[in-house]
């Protein structure tokens, strides 16, 4: 995509003069987004359900939440997209605030398999750094049990049960230990499907879940490589969560920035775009993440 869009709904001289006239706010650490002054044309903060959504141009015509952003990681042949996008999106929420850490996406597992965290947010537990209990293959095959069947694809890869792991009392110690050292609760809100609020939601620097039907073909390598996702019909690979970091205009079309957890070598460097038309296709939902840290709460 362009580094810069050319043109937008409204007309971009009017745009720029309108974000011109103050400076721009800080909404995390090194990061500040331009808002007009008027506190009246501001977008307002996102709320599950809202039905009305700011005018195109209240908006800044393009967010990049890249100096918050993480690395990107790998879930391999483990069906746990769901995790890593959680993970990611709560080191986001947690770097807003200065804390540079990385979430354990195994803890998240195995809290969720024991219904210790449920789909919405926490129940109490609280989920330990990377560092704590690294990502390792066979042990989130064992771990994922989320959906009570068997995760064929990370069986035949790691030729192990998944949802085996209470046979394992090195996994069961391991746990105990995550247990011990877990730092961040974490709850999902859920947002409307509508693109404006995600749009909203990324201009106050904030990142999004989201869950999306994908296509073999648009998703896989050689489309994806090209740095945005082809338009596709119905996805025929289900569903599958992922971050979203931020948005630009291309001409009369909005692009949405998506990091996958399918490692570096998958789009550009494990990142691409993908249009409106297509996200509002194929989108499933869309969340937020609070982020309670030692009983205090970091907003996301």
């Amino acid at each position: 995509l362009p580094t810069l869009p050319t043109t937008w709904p409204r007309d971009p001289a009017q745009v720029l003069s309108e974000l011109a006239k103050c400076p721009p706010i800080e909404v995390a650490p090194g990061l500040r987004i331009p808002v007009p002054c008027d506190p009246s044309a501001r977008p307002p903060g996102p709320t599950s359900g809202r039905t009305h959504y700011p005018p195109m141009g209240v908006l800044p015509p393009r967010i990049d939440l890249t100096p918050l952003v993480g690395r990107v990681k790998n879930q391999e042949q483990v069906g746990v997209c769901w995790a890593f996008a959680l993970s990611s999106v709560t080191e986001v929420n947690l770097r807003r605030q200065n804390i540079v850490e990385e979430i354990s996406p195994l803890h998240l597992v195995a809290a969720l398999s024991e219904q210790r965290l449920d789909a919405s947010g926490n129940k109490g537990t609280a989920i330990a750094p990377e560092r704590a209990w690294p990502y390792e293959t066979t042990r989130a095959c064992m771990l994922n049990d989320v959906l009570r069947r068997p995760d064929l694809d990370c069986e035949a890869a790691y030729h192990v049960q998944s949802g085996s792991w209470r046979r394992s009392p090195v996994i069961v110690g391991e746990l105990a230990r995550a247990d011990q050292l877990g730092q961040y609760r974490v709850k999902r809100t859920y947002l409307s499907k509508e693109p404006d609020e995600l749009a909203t939601v990324l201009a106050e620097g904030r990142a999004v879940i989201l869950g999306i039907r994908v296509d073999s073909v648009a998703w896989g390598g050689a489309s994806a490589r090209t740095g945005t996702l082809a338009e596709y019909g119905d996805g025929n690979r289900g569903g599958h969560d992922v971050m979203v970091s931020g948005y630009t205009w291309v001409g009369p079309v909005r692009y949405f920035r998506i990091q996958n957890s399918w490692g570096t070598d998958w789009g550009e460097g494990g990142r691409v775009w993908i249009s409106e038309s297509n996200l509002r296709r194929h989108i499933m939902d869309a969340a937020i993440v609070d982020v309670y840290a030692r009983d205090v709460i970091v907003k996301s």
